[in-house]
Formats: C-alpha cells, sequence, structure tokens
C-alpha cells in the first residue's frame, strides 16, 4: 500500500487517494446514520452501545450534543489531509475513554472489585453514581466510535480505519496490564498515566501527531 507522508503532518501516513471534504451538517449526518446502522448490525460491542444510544432520548440527545462538540473542529480542519487527523486523534481519545468498562466486561470483574476499580478512575466514593456515570460515558464514546470510523471510509482514510482498529486491541493489552497492578495495589488511577506497550506508543504518535492541537 502506497502512504503519502506530508507538509505538518509528517508524523501522519495517509493514502493518497483522500480528496473528500464534509462540512458539519455532512458529518452529523453521516454519523446518525452510522449510528442506527451499527444498532442494527452484528459487531456485537458496537450494536450494543448504539442501541443503548439510538433507544433512550435522553441518552440519544446527549450523545448528538456531545458529538456535535467532536465534530465542530473536524468541519473546520484546513487541507487535504486535515479532516481525517482530526478524526484520527479523536478515534484515539474515545478509544481510551471506553478502555475501562471494555476491560470490566472483558475480564469478567463484577461486584466489590468492580465497583472499586470504577470509583478509582471516576474519582467517586459513592459506586453507584460512579458506575452509571462510567457506563454513560461508554457508551457515548462507542456510540461516536462508530461514526469516526465511517466518516474516515467516507473520506478515503481507510488506512486510518485500521490503525485505529490496531490501536485499540494494543491499548486494550496496556490498560489491563494497568488496571491489575492497580487492583493490586501497586498504581494509582489516572487514564492520562497508562503506561503504553510500544506498539501502542507507536500507534497512539501516528495517529494522534500534534499539528491540530
Amino acid at each position: 500500500m502506497s502512504v503519502l507522508w506530508c507538509g505538518n503532518f509528517s508524523k501522519l501516513p495517509f493514502e493518497p487517494s483522500m480528496n473528500t471534504r464534509l462540512d458539519l451538517p455532512e458529518l452529523l449526518a453521516e454519523s446518525e446514520t452510522a449510528l442506527w446502522q451499527a444498532a442494527a448490525g452484528d459487531e456485537r460491542r458496537r450494536a450494543h452501545a448504539a442501541a443503548q444510544a439510538t433507544n433512550d432520548h435522553r441518552m440519544y440527545q446527549l450523545w448528538r450534543h456531545r458529538h456535535e462538540r467532536l465534530m465542530r473542529p473536524v468541519a473546520h480542519a484546513d487541507g487535504r489531509f486535515g479532516q481525517p487527523a482530526a478524526l484520527r486523534a479523536i478515534g484515539v481519545r474515545l478509544v481510551e475513554r471506553a478502555a475501562l468498562v471494555d476491560y470490566v466486561r472483558r475480564h469478567h470483574i463484577t461486584g466489590r472489585a468492580r465497583d472499586l476499580l470504577i470509583m478509582g478512575f471516576q474519582g467517586q466514593r459513592n459506586p453507584r453514581r460512579a458506575l452509571l456515570d462510567e457506563h454513560r460515558d461508554y457508551v457515548l464514546a462507542v456510540s461516536s466510535e462508530v461514526c469516526v470510523a465511517h466518516l474516515l471510509g467516507q473520506l478515503g482514510d481507510l488506512l486510518g480505519g485500521r490503525l485505529l482498529s490496531e490501536y485499540g486491541a494494543s491499548y486494550a493489552e496496556s490498560f489491563a496490564t494497568f488496571c491489575k497492578r492497580m487492583q493490586a495495589g501497586d498504581a494509582v488511577a489516572a487514564r492520562a498515566d497508562i503506561p503504553l506497550a510500544p506498539q501502542a506508543r507507536r500507534l497512539q504518535g501516528l495517529l494522534s501527531g500534534t499539528a491540530f492541537f
């Protein structure tokens, strides 16, 4: 696969076929289409989150509000690679935001152990409130993650979509290692301080860059 390295985005590999731009109404319309399709799809993780977002009016309105905030900088991103670069960086943040609930589900952590872990990341002492807040933010993050993957495809950045998928798997491994240390009392919860394995760090750098922050 040919990859173009270009200008201020020298840290971000792109496929040279991308030539589409989407304005804010188009970004939002494409996102809503992607979310409803995901809710009816067969990818279990995304379908479950998308269904929760679309089946609850309050959750749906909250998702629309937050997702529009995410998409505004994308709509104003400059240059041929500005929009894909912005979407890739948003995708990284969404993967990281969803990691805690993914970890809890994947490792079947329940009861007091789950409550303590989530309260540690939330910084709350009320286990019910912490669990509800984390679940809400997880649904919102995965719902927007669905849309980012779809929008990257619409913009022709298939490579970005693949890199995000790889980053999700690599980050999950680093996050699981950190959570196990935290549960053993060897680490303090802070999403910003998750030590990344070399592969996850490399992918994060490729996807995030610094040009538009």
